[in-house]
């Protein structure tokens, strides 16, 4: 969501002239310095080492989102693998059960001949 308001707000500024930028600029430096954000003592360095501290870390931010994304890449792999893994043992399952439902049912179970069971012994 935050991405599209920049997106809206960057084509806004794309159209405006070069002095409504300007005085849109010098608006938002002013309500900074009313915020106690920056000062107009120093130049309004703070705003010119905030936006270069951005820059700097811009690229390392980018390497950490990328080590985040084969991060997740990852674990989604496993847990693809442990998923197939588990859909097997639940076939497996399914399959001895389905062979002992088959052969209790034609009656070839332990207790189905008389003489192999044994009363009370």
């Amino acid at each position: 969501m935050r991405a599209v308001i920049v997106c809206d707000i960057l084509l806004t500024l794309f159209r405006l002239k070069f002095a409504a930028v300007k005085a849109l600029a010098i608006s938002n430096l002013l309500e900074l310095e009313k915020q106690g954000k920056i000062s107009r003592e120093d130049g309004f360095q703070g705003i010119l080492n905030a936006i270069a501290g951005d820059v700097r870390s811009k690229h390392r931010k980018r390497l950490q989102r990328q080590q985040e994304m084969q991060n997740m890449n990852e674990a989604l792999r496993q847990l693809a693998g442990r998923k197939r893994y588990f859909e097997e043992q639940v076939d497996s399952y399914h399959a001895v059960v389905e062979s002992a439902m088959n052969t209790m049912q034609r009656g070839k179970g332990y207790f189905a001949h008389p003489s192999s069971f044994i009363p009370f012994a």
